[in-house]
Order: structure tokens, then C-alpha cells, then sequence
């Protein structure tokens, strides 16, 4: 899909207003000498053919004023070669981020057309320029809320990944954000945002955060629908200086202290070198247990 057909329908809008307000045929065509978006009659008039080579010429030249379409060089090729059923055209290329991304076509059929078109060129330049740079705005537009929207994609896998509750509360302390692991440790369905944090957590606890006034840093606390306390942390979210709201992270105890113990044991290795000392007794008792080790049968 090239950029043009991208912001397709907005380039189609541009087109019915220009043609409307101008009483002419208008089109866009991208840089595959694709027609994207057109007024009612063009395609009556000339069908969807467009000849590729004339698209290359204009792409290279960027602005064209054609008086007599069908005579001139740029037009070699073209199946209405000497017998073009337009008047006049006025072209100005379409540039995105400097680069050449189509054309915008303004195409006069009568002899009143024609003379509206030829006798304000300049001021018709100006003016398809003017839309061909909206219809790039929008396109750029497009693509940011594309790329956050990939951001965002990012960001919740990422917060989802972790094994700790995350959630976001606002300045009410009502949850507008929650990861997967805090859903599961709060007991709510997927997507289940919106309730209130004083429904887990006394308000004693979080109101600080919500005032400004400190951080929360990994205390025990209660949650009123679950047996075991949790390590919950926080710190507030602020903007311009005010805060707006805090974000959380909750952690199960129980859970926390059985990867400790889990990770401890694997990383403890003891040795009989481990057992320091030289007198007979144990020496003894290291080579006693050496025999035991290498000894196959319980």
C-alpha cells in the first residue's frame, strides 16, 4: 500500500471539496501512477487508464502547467495522445517528508474551464498545494497514532510480563490501568478497570500518594479480599506539578518468600572441603562421609 492510498478516504473528501468549490475535475495520484481518489466525472471523461511515463515526467518536474493536454511532450504515449478530451491541466506533486509521494490533478473540459484555470495559475498552485499538504498532515498523523498505538502494544506486554501487580489509580483512586498479575491478585475479570482501590486497600494506606506527599516503599499491608498481607509500593504520578493520580506495584509474601527459598537452595552447595579443621576426629568423619557419598545404596 503506498502512502497515498493509505489516507485514501481523506484524499477522496479533498478531491469532492476542491472539485466542488472549483467547478472542476480533480485527482490524486500516487507514485505507482495509481488513481487513489477522484471528483464524479473524471473517470467519465477519461476512465481509469493513467499513462505511467506521464506520471514519471510530472513526479520529476513537480509543478505542470499544461495549456494544450494531448499536445505536448510529456504527454508521448498516452492513448488520448492528439485527441485528449481535457482543456487545460494544472499538476503540483505531493511531498511528504521530502519526498515525492503523487500527484494532485486539476483538469478543465470546456473552454470556460479552461480559462478560469490558465488565467490563476498561480493562485490554484497555492491552493491544491494547500490541500496536497493537508492530506500529508493527515498521513503523518496517522502514522504517529500507528506508532503509539505499537507503543502501547509494547508497553502492556511489557507490564503483563512481569510477575508483580501493576495498576494506575486517579486522583479519586479509581484503577484505569491493571497488568495481568494484579487482575489475578485483586480477583478481577480481564479489562475489569474502574472499580475503586479502597475495595483492596485502606485508604490510610494509598491517600499519601494521592496527596503528593511521599512514596510508598514496599510496606506489608492487608488487602481486604485476600488471608495473606502483600508488599505493595507505590509513588505518585504528577503533571505540571500536580498529582493526578499513583501507581502501584503489589507483591504476594508467600509467593516472594517460596522463589527465595527456592533460588537459595540452588545457589547453596556445601562441600566436605567446606569443613575446615585438621585434628584425627575430623578427618575422620570427612573420610567416612566421603565413602558414604560414593556408596550407591540408601
Amino acid at each position: 500500500m503506498t502512502r497515498l492510498e493509505e489516507i485514501g478516504k481523506t484524499a477522496q473528501h479533498v478531491v469532492h471539496a476542491i472539485a466542488s468549490a472549483m467547478d472542476m475535475d480533480v485527482a490524486f495520484i500516487d507514485e505507482n501512477s495509481k488513481l487513489v481518489a477522484f471528483s464524479k466525472n473524471f473517470l467519465k471523461k477519461r476512465g481509469p487508464d493513467i499513462n505511467p511515463t506521464f506520471v514519471r515526467r510530472v513526479l520529476k518536474k513537480k509543478i505542470v502547467i499544461l495549456p494544450d493536454p494531448g499536445f505536448n511532450e510529456l504527454c508521448q504515449g498516452c492513448k488520448y495522445e492528439g485527441n485528449c478530451p481535457e482543456t487545460a491541466e494544472l499538476i503540483r506533486a505531493i511531498e511528504y517528508e521530502n519526498q515525492v509521494i503523487g500527484i494532485i490533478l486539476m483538469v478543465a473540459y470546456t473552454q470556460q474551464q479552461k480559462e478560469r484555470l490558465l488565467g490563476n495559475t498561480s493562485g490554484l498552485l497555492d491552493f491544491i498545494g494547500e490541500m496536497a499538504n493537508l492530506v500529508c498532515n493527515e498521513l503523518k498523523l496517522n502514522r504517529t497514532l500507528r506508532e503509539e498505538k505499537i507503543i502501547q502494544n509494547q508497553l502492556r506486554a511489557l507490564v503483563d510480563f512481569v510477575d508483580t501487580g501493576i495498576l494506575t489509580i486517579d486522583g479519586q483512586g479509581q484503577i484505569t490501568n491493571i497488568n495481568l498479575h494484579a487482575e489475578r491478585m485483586l480477583r478481577l475479570k480481564k479489562g475489569e478497570a474502574g472499580r475503586f482501590i479502597d475495595a483492596y486497600l485502606d485508604p490510610e494506606n494509598y491517600r499519601p500518594l494521592l496527596q503528593g506527599q511521599k512514596s510508598l516503599r514496599r510496606e506489608t499491608l492487608p488487602l481486604l479480599n485476600r488471608a495473606n498481607p502483600c508488599l505493595v509500593a507505590g509513588r505518585p504520578v504528577q503533571m505540571a506539578g500536580k498529582t493526578i493520580g499513583a501507581i502501584l506495584s503489589l507483591d504476594d509474601i508467600k509467593k516472594m518468600r517460596s522463589l527465595v527459598y527456592d533460588y537459595s537452595e540452588k545457589q547453596v552447595t556445601t562441600t566436605l572441603e567446606d569443613i575446615k579443621g585438621a585434628s584425627n576426629a575430623i578427618t575422620e568423619s570427612k573420610t567416612f562421609a566421603g565413602q558414604i557419598a560414593r556408596n550407591d545404596s540408601t
